[in-house]
């Protein structure tokens, strides 16, 4: 990421681990709710996979 010119140094990261989807949504809805994000980097989504990830993520942002 430091070569597209972001510096991650300050980010914080979560790793979510066998979850099901909407715990994971739920967290992740928590973390940006409470911390407004400059930037957000949703790395493999797969422990979203079943929910409707683009619209969800969407509404999360923009709230």
């Amino acid at each position: 990421m430091a070569r597209l010119g972001y510096d991650l140094s300050g980010a914080e990261v979560w790793e979510a681990v066998l979850t099901d989807p909407t715990s994971t949504f739920n967290q992740l809805s928590h973390i940006v709710s409470h911390s407004p994000p400059n930037l957000l980097v949703l790395d493999s989504i797969t422990q979203l996979q079943g929910i409707d990830v683009r619209a969800n993520v969407t509404n999360l942002i923009y709230r």
